[in-house]
Order: C-alpha cells, then structure tokens, then sequence
C-alpha cells in the first residue's frame, strides 16, 4: 500500500488582531457573495465545510508541497530550523484585491524581507517533497495540465513546478511571489464582490512572528497544524492542532 501523501503550506500565521480582523472581513465578504449569487466555499475563522470541524485560518503561504507521514518529522525538524534564524518580519498592507479566480485578498507590500524569508523556505522544505508533485492548485486546476501545456500562458509556473514543485516563487529568473491572505472563495470567478467597503489596505501595518507547517483542504485553506514556531528561536509546542489555537 501506498504512503499517504499530504499537501502541507509553510505559511507564517497572523497575530490573533489580524486573525480577527480578516476573519470577520471574511464572513462580511462570505456574506454579501451569496447575497450577488457567488457564495464563497468557506469563511476564515469558521469551519472547514466539509464537515471535520477543521477551521480555515488565515495564513500567508511562503511554500506548498507534498509530504508522507514519515516525512513528518523532518518536517517539522525543518521548520525550527528556519524559524531559529529569522527576525519577525513586519509587514504593511498594500491593496485588497481579487486574484485570477474572483478570491478576494488582502496583498502585502513586497519587501526584502518577503523574499529573504522565501528563500530560506524554500530549500529546507523543497527535498523533502522527493520529486513529488500536488495534483492541484488552489484553484483545483490539475498540475498535471499546466505542465503539459507547452505554451508562453503558463511558461513560468510550469518552470518552477518542475524546478520547486511548486509555483509561487520570486527567484532569479521569475517573479511569482505576492504575498497575501485569500479573505475568501467563490464559486465562479464572476459576478466578483465589491471591495470597497473593506477599506484602505494601507492602513494594515503587522508583525508576523510564527511560522508553521500547516495542512491544506481545497481552495488554499490551512486547517490543521502540524507544527509551529515563533522566530528567533522561540519553539511552539504545537503539533496536529488547529491553526490559530
């Protein structure tokens, strides 16, 4: 029998003021979608729908990929690893925007940063994966047919699927890296949900001090932990609870 394979995001997780701040922009923006007929597929700070009780938490993804259980411990062995050597990273608030999809998100302001702590990500977790490839993006598109489409469309996601594994990445040849919090998921790219009313991005200034190895459900949610730790060296001892508890 086969291992199990599980898809993991190493995400840095929000204070709990900007936990609850996106939350209830998330159940605000789940609530006037149904109202336009495009629901959102979940709302931050609530259950996962599928049943298992498991909460979507708000996240910033630095690096998804797939791993087994046995994997598990070097993973989380990674991730203490990275997070001993890192300052908190402060962030500010660029725009609230929608991605290809219709998903609204909160966007933070590129820095130096962003990418240094990418690039420390990046190469902890990527061998553990072992050549392994998600089935699906976010959006539930098969990986599988952006690596098979030949085309200049998907010409960068395709070279750092093949390269990482994954395709979100700011290195010396493409410039993917946007981070960000997805506030929600609609059915259908179209009819998108005003944003108006969330207000100025800009006025979001925060401190982002935990890093975690987080388990994926459909349409990029974190909803299990498998493991935390606060930069600087100060370790969590979280593992398979939910994020954000």
């Amino acid at each position: 029998m086969s291992p199990a394979v599980h898809v993991l995001d190493v995400v840095l997780l929000p204070s709990p003021e900007l936990s609850a701040t996106t939350a209830g922009q998330s159940r605000s923006l789940a609530g006037r979608m149904r109202q336009i007929g495009n629901p959102s597929h979940f709302a931050l700070g609530s259950d996962f729908p599928a049943g298992d009780a498991a909460v979507c938490a708000p996240h910033v993804s630095l690096f998804m990929f797939v791993a087994t259980d046995a994997d598990l411990p070097a993973v989380v062995a990674a991730l203490h690893d990275v997070a001993s050597g890192v300052p908190p990273l402060d962030a500010v608030g660029a725009r609230y925007g929608h991605n290809p999809h219709g998903a609204p998100e909160l966007y933070f302001e590129r820095s130096a940063a962003w990418f240094d702590l990418q690039r420390l990500v990046v190469p902890a977790f990527e061998p553990i994966r072992r050549g392994r490839l998600r089935e699906a993006d976010p959006a539930g598109t098969p990986l599988s047919a952006v690596l098979a489409d030949d085309g200049p469309r998907w010409a960068a996601r395709r070279r750092q699927l093949l390269a990482y594994g994954y395709d979100e990445i700011t290195d010396e040849v493409d410039d993917l890296f946007h981070p960000h919090i997805t506030l929600a998921w609609p059915e259908r790219a179209e009819p998108r949900v005003e944003l108006g009313p969330l207000g100025r991005a800009d006025g979001v200034r925060a401190t982002f001090d935990r890093l975690a190895v987080c388990g994926m459900s459909a349409w990029g949610t974190c909803t299990t932990l498998v493991g935390a730790a606060t930069t600087a060296g100060r370790c969590a001892a979280e593992h398979g609870a939910r994020p954000g508890t």
